[in-house]
């Protein structure tokens, strides 16, 4: 049994070190470059991500440091999982063997002892539906030689087939063929039903290039162009492609494949096939990239692209919040938008088109009986005020994060913090609170901006600084020694245009800071506790990376091309 666990680390391992050591691309316009890793990627494929043009060795020079940094923790972690898992009479020796091959994967210079280069190309794609990963053996004899160093270590050696004379290594079940090899100078991994026949594996691992590859088209370019994305990673899904693998007349490895899982398309009725391909249309296509990667920051968006109108319709959903979207610091900034009226328009339409038009498919004899329910929903009347109120965002300055990783709660008194909320008539909803609070009453907020001192016995109770303030259209509250001012200024903050449905912003040294002490807490009840090795394992973890990152933010926006959920992380001086 140890023999066995022992090679499925080991692949697990060498899965590893072909991942950490795709950093970039090789040449120039790599995308529609027909001798790069991309000949090998069929043109019609349901999806694919790669790498372009090559990082900056400025930009690399300067993080392998930190990646070196990181990997080791990560190395330390995985070395403390091992032993915890070894036997009662001590450190399983082929465990501690195998952890000792794999240690040096855990950094930049042993990547490059392993065969590859930080320019080596990398490419994950689906070949139908299988997933394929190919990426750049610069030194084909040390790549061997790191495989076969960590099968030494597992005790014994992963099993070998061959194919068109080239051999490569395997990991099997049942059902399921892994498969590493070097094919045509690039390391492969790739997965595939036990028992594929030699044709469809040929084909799978690059053997028989395809008649058209995604090299041989301007559709990667075009998403970088359309996007805006450097050319240093982008790729897409591409859903009605991967619906009609399916259902549409399949190519043989979706055929070999579909045999495989005993799915017979032809029992799905051209009704059912018809209004799957419309659902899938609702989202065809999600794509990926960066638009900027610098010494400063990294920063990406992941676009679920929406059929016309439905973008056009959610572009309405989303309201101006102040301050939303826009990075004020501190420790955390979170919102949401949403313009109630517009939201519940965008729900009934839905509801009118699928009565106008409704599902026959029996699938989806649920999604279509819902309508009724949905109509009774919003048959229900709501305060007028629901419908005015257009979000919030709140940000938190300062807060006792020493409490939050002891598991105690923070010292109000502590705290600075704020938070508005949007609405068309703050003046109403204030109002309303009058009428159940004399206290609240006696306050005397007016929709002119000015701050008012919260004198309120639950706020003295805490011993702390709280502030109002009211414009026509928003409500503020802030609490700490800079809470007067803080009320006013977050009334006419600017909110990030167009503006975004949703909103966070936190300080990355901080959050891993919480995350690596949550971790690394007393183990609850019937669970195993962390060893102290273990603790300081995931400890230097979260340290490292908190000393890498300085800021992260997500913002999530409908536009034009639909939901847009942009990523950025801003790094310490590096």
């Amino acid at each position: 049994m140890t023999g066995n666990v022992n090679l499925r680390a080991a692949f697990a391992g060498t899965l590893a070190m072909l991942v950490f050591s795709a950093c970039s691309g090789s040449s120039d316009d790599v995308f529609v470059d027909s001798d790069s890793l991309l000949r090998f990627v069929p043109a019609d494929t349901p999806y694919v991500f790669a790498s372009g043009e090559p990082l900056d060795d400025e930009f690399l020079d300067a993080i392998e440091p930190h990646i070196d940094e990181i990997l080791a923790a990560y190395r330390d972690m995985l070395q403390g999982v091992a032993q915890s898992e070894s036997s009662e009479d001590g450190v399983d020796e082929a465990m501690t063997s195998l952890m000792s091959a794999l240690s040096p994967l855990f950094s930049v210079e042993g990547w490059k002892e392993a065969g590859f280069t930080r320019d080596g190309q990398m490419v994950l794609y689906g070949n139908g539906l299988l997933p394929v990963f190919r990426i750049e053996v610069a030194d084909a004899e040390a790549f061997e030689k790191t495989i076969a160093g960590i099968e030494d270590a597992a005790g014994e050696p992963m099993p070998t087939a061959s194919i068109d004379d080239t051999e490569y290594r395997y990991v099997e079940d049942d059902k399921v063929r892994v498969i590493i090899g070097l094919f045509d100078g690039s390391a492969v991994l790739t997965a595939i039903p036990a028992g594929f026949d030699d044709d469809r594996t040929r084909e799978l691992l690059g053997l028989d290039l395809p008649a058209k590859s995604i090299a041989d088209t301007t559709l990667l370019s075009d998403i970088v162009e359309k996007y805006g994305y450097t050319e240093h990673y982008t790729g897409f899904i591409d859903t009605l492609r991967l619906v009609d693998s399916v259902l549409a007349e399949p190519t043989p490895i979706n055929a070999a494949l579909m045999e495989h899982m005993d799915f017979d398309a032809s029992s799905v009725s051209d009704v059912c096939r018809d209004e799957i391909r419309e659902l899938a249309g609702i989202a065809p296509r999600t794509v990926v990239g960066y638009d900027e990667i610098t010494l400063e920051k990294l920063s990406g968006s992941f676009v679920v692209e929406l059929r016309k109108d439905i973008a056009t319709a959610l572009q309405g959903v989303p309201a101006e919040v102040p301050g939303l979207g826009q990075d004020q610091g501190g420790v955390l900034s979170i919102g949401v938008s949403v313009n109630m009226q517009a939201l519940r328009d965008f729900y009934a339409a839905r509801l009118d088109a699928m009565e106008a038009d409704p599902f026959e498919c029996e699938y989806f004899a649920e999604l279509q009986g819902g309508v009724a329910q949905g109509r009774e929903m919003l048959a229900q009347p709501l305060p007028p005020m629901v419908y005015g109120i257009r979000g919030f965002n709140a940000v938190i300055d300062k807060l006792d994060i020493a409490a939050l990783t002891s598991g105690q709660p923070p010292d109000p008194a502590t705290m600075e913090a704020g938070i508005v909320v949007a609405m068309q008539d703050a003046a109403a909803l204030v109002a309303m609170g009058m009428m159940f609070s004399p206290e609240l009453a006696a306050l005397n907020l007016q929709p002119n901006g000015e701050a008012v001192a919260l004198a309120l016995p639950q706020v003295e109770a805490m011993g702390i600084d709280a502030f109002a303030a009211m414009a026509k259209d928003a409500l503020s509250i802030a609490v700490g020694p800079a809470a007067e001012s803080r009320v006013t200024s977050a009334l006419v903050a600017t909110s990030m245009l167009p503006p975004p449905v949703f909103a966070m912003t936190l300080d990355a040294g901080k959050y891993y800071e919480l995350i690596g002490a949550g971790m690394t807490a007393d183990a609850a009840e019937g669970e195993e506790p962390l060893s102290p090795e273990q603790k300081e394992a995931v400890q230097r973890v979260f340290a490292a990376v908190a000393r890498f990152y300085d800021r992260m933010s997500t913002v999530v926006r409908f536009t034009g091309n639909g939901a847009e959920i942009g990523s950025t992380v801003t790094l310490k001086d590096l």
